[in-house]
């Protein structure tokens, strides 16, 4: 929202404080303490509805549909290959993967049709009561018993298959499963006699057909060498591997002189026109006879100079000066003689380099051509050793065939006289039939089944709830506001009396007060600190408690030692009148249409700095009165007067009335009532006032129910144990003193606005200021001061 440029009030931050929150969905996040709390009852009443539920259905399956189940174990020797098509393979158990594989192929064998049908033709499995019920319809005993009684299962990792058998009838689960493995184990038996024979002859031929590979094998190895002239058979031993290695490392060499020549080449013709000299350039060119003789004429006539100087001359002398143009003319000279001499060196070094480079060059290119012919050698050489290799390797496969059929047949010949023929036998036999259903575990499932059904419907009702019931709810908002203070519903304050409208006054010890206190504390916090005086209080829909929020914040304001000035500008149901007790035949629509001035219509109040601005008989008057200049003028003169003026209003989305009063004032407190206001339409409302004149300071949540805040009826019940904790223990009171008490009581009390209805025709009306009907003595109570509980509201739904 953006500030009125005209306002006066400097802007602190937006000028609704309202920003926009992250985006979120329709399903607002849910507490599930509180939700538990609060539905625990139903929740019980739905468990012991599902444990009797469960428990019918528990009794009922077990007399018309239970299953008993009898066990048995098999045990498969893993030690070593006792079936022959294992040998003829040349597998064996002798690996987990071998023996899981082993145990699969089992599995599925016993489960097969074959054992199936010749385990129903014996007379045991025929004699059961379930093999009676089919009528002598095989096939439809042999799909029941496959697809829903027989179970055959290998243990992981173990070399046992665990068999079950689930029949209605104990006695026919232990018959049928017994006959089953007995017909299982009596086929493996067979099943192997029937491949011995056949392996033997399979064995002898694989023997003669491996010989025979043998003896072809070694004579083509022979041949081969024959025919190829084949000196060694290791290539790395060959002449022309050594050859190869040999080229190969000169040529090496010789690239690597190359690289390092070609470096010198081009170091030589970067430092050709350099000036300066390297070390070796300086050593070479003093050994020169010619430069050497130079130097020496130089140190001659250094040294003449010297001496003259030494001898008192001075050094414009004639002398000296002779001797400084023959030392100059000398050093000329060296210097010319220096740079042709250099030229020359550095020449003389760059023609080596470069006959250095081809000669490198020559070399290669004549070594390239030996090197390509042993190269070509060498692989037709590494072929034939291949070929070589293949005959060897065909050579071990062959013989290894071999050893494996002798292998085999002496295996073979062992294993037929072995008592472990059958690799599979018994580890335990058919158990005793026990009950697989139902199980006791149907009560709690049905329960816990239930419940949860429960549960998730109330989970999903709590979350696509749009009702605000917490400060929770508040983030939810399309615009995000401040959360002023919660005032607790009226029900939950037991000293509130029947008049929630001016608790403030009449329970100044109260919950309700209590949570007022806070809420004017959060209130002047905010208008304090921004200079803001008018503050409008505005709800979305009726029956939000509007009326009783202002009326409660402007006493707490009263107490706090403001002077303050309600105005009620709700024309269409006007209700501060009826709570003080005073007149409303004239008042605000009387002083905008300068029909009575402001004095003769505010009434103050008796006890504390409190007035009220009645509307007035406004029931006809138009909305649009509080728009002009007249209503903007009135507010400068009562913020003159006033320290806080707040204004009831009517409902944001029923009347264009707030929106017309967020134009000139400082301030908006939204009121919510708490379970009945909507997100979308406080949305709505928000979204009304954004962009006014009027920053919204927040939101007072108002009628919270500790059922729908879950933590809050603890907070409650501590606030009023801290209350009683604290309290001065009371003396015994007489009954003359009682009847004096409920008399002064009474005394203080505004009947006609606790009963709230307003006799008309005894009220009192002067041209001068009137007067309320006073209120309960405050005289030596300290509002403020009163309690010393801190009773954070905002923060209770969090927890």
């Amino acid at each position: 929202m953006t500030a009125n440029p005209l306002s006066t009030i400097p802007p602190i931050g937006p000028a609704t404080g309202m920003t926009p929150p992250p985006p979120t969905g329709k399903l607002k996040p849910i507490d599930p303490v509180r939700l538990l709390r609060q539905h625990i009852l139903i929740l019980v009443v739905t468990g012991v509805i599902g444990a009797v539920c469960g428990s019918a259905l528990y009794y009922v399956l077990r007399k018309t549909s239970p299953k008993y189940t009898s066990s048995a174990q098999l045990l498969v020797d893993a030690r070593q290959a006792t079936n022959p098509w294992d040998v003829a393979t040349g597998s064996g158990l002798g690996s987990s993967s071998d023996a899981t594989s082993f145990m699969n192929n089992e599995s599925n064998f016993i489960r097969s049709d074959e054992i199936i049908r010749d385990a129903l033709v014996r007379d045991d499995v025929q004699q059961t009561s379930w093999y009676r019920s089919f009528k002598g319809d095989n096939r439809r005993a042999r799909e029941e018993m496959q697809e829903n009684m027989l179970r055959v299962n290998p243990i992981p990792r173990t070399t046992l298959i665990n068999l079950s058998m689930t029949a209605p009838n104990p006695d026919d689960s232990r018959v049928l499963l017994r006959e089953v493995v007995e017909t299982y184990l009596n086929r493996k038996k067979l099943l192997n006699d029937q491949a011995g024979s056949s392996l033997r002859r399979l064995f002898l031929s694989e023997e003669n057909r491996s010989d025979d590979d043998v003896r072809s094998i070694r004579n083509s190895m022979r041949r081969f060498i024959a025919d190829n002239d084949i000196k060694t058979l290791g290539v790395a031993a060959s002449e022309e591997q050594i050859t190869f290695n040999t080229l190969t490392r000169q040529q090496l060499e010789l690239k690597s002189f190359l690289a390092a020549a070609q470096g010198s080449y081009q170091s030589l013709l970067q430092t050709a026109n350099n000036p300066e000299m390297t070390d070796e350039e300086n050593a070479y060119l003093k050994s020169l006879p010619q430069i050497a003789t130079r130097q020496e004429e130089l140190r001659t006539l250094e040294e003449n100079r010297r001496q003259l100087l030494d001898s008192g001359k001075q050094e414009n002398h004639p002398q000296i000066k002779l001797l400084d143009g023959r030392r100059d003319a000398v050093e000329f000279k060296l210097q010319r003689e220096l740079e042709k001499e250099l030229g020359e060196l550095r020449a003389l070094q760059i023609q080596s380099a470069a006959k250095n480079v081809e000669g490198l060059i020559a070399q290669l290119a004549a070594l390239e051509p030996d090197l390509a012919a042993t190269s070509t050698r060498l692989q037709e050489l590494t072929q034939r050793l291949n070929e070589y290799s293949a005959l060897e390797i065909d050579l071990e496969i062959a013989m290894a065939k071999k050893q494996r059929a002798d292998a085999a047949l002496d295996e073979l010949r062992q294993i037929s006289k072995r008592e472990d023929y059958v690799r599979v036998r018994i580890q335990t036999g058919a158990s005793e039939a026990q009950l697989t259903f139902p199980k006791l575990i149907v009560v709690p499932g049905v329960t816990f089944l239930m419940i949860g059904a429960i549960g998730g419907l109330l989970v999903l009702r709590e979350m696509l709830d749009q009702r605000v019931r917490s400060p929770q709810d508040l983030k939810l908002l399309p615009l995000e506001t401040n959360l002023l203070g919660l005032v607790p519903h009226a029900s939950e304050d037991p000293s509130g009396g029947s008049t929630p409208e001016r608790t403030v006054e009449l329970s100044p010890t109260g919950l309700l007060t209590e949570s007022y206190r806070q809420v004017r504390t959060a209130v002047l916090s905010k208008m304090d600190r921004r200079g803001y005086k008018t503050l409008v209080c505005v709800s979305a829909q009726p029956k939000a408690g509007t009326s009783t929020v202002v009326q409660n914040l402007a006493a707490s304001l009263a107490y706090n030692g403001r002077s303050v000035l309600i105005v009620d500008a709700n024309f269409r149901r006007p209700a501060q009148h009826t709570f003080l007790n005073c007149d409303n035949r004239r008042g605000l629509v009387d002083v905008l249409k300068d029909d009575a001035s402001l004095d003769d219509v505010i009434v103050n109040h008796s006890d504390m700095s409190l007035a009220l601005l009645p509307t007035g008989l406004a029931s006809d008057a138009p909305p649009e009165m509080l728009e002009g200049s007249a209503f903007r003028a009135l507010l400068g003169d009562l913020e003159t007067r006033y320290d806080i003026v707040l204004i009831d209003t009517p409902p944001a989305l029923l009347t264009s009335d707030s929106q017309m009063l967020s134009k000139h004032v400082d301030a908006i407190a939204v009121i919510v009532q708490a379970g009945e206001d909507k997100r979308g339409m406080l949305g709505r409302m928000l979204g009304q006032l954004d962009g006014q004149r009027a920053d919204v300071l927040g939101i007072i949540l108002n009628g919270v129910k500790s059922s729908a805040g879950g933590y809050f009826r603890k907070s409650y019940e501590d606030f009023y144990r801290y209350r009683q904790t604290e309290a001065e223990p009371k003396r015994p009171a007489s009954k003359k003193s009682a009847k004096a008490k409920k008399k002064a009581a009474s005394d203080r009390q505004f009947d006609p606005a606790r009963d709230g209805d307003l006799d008309l025709d005894n009220l009192k009306t002067s041209d001068s200021a009137a007067a309320i009907a006073p209120a309960p003595a405050h005289e030596s109570l300290d509002l403020d001061d009163d309690l010393d509980i801190d009773l954070n509201l905002d923060d209770l739904d969090g927890k």
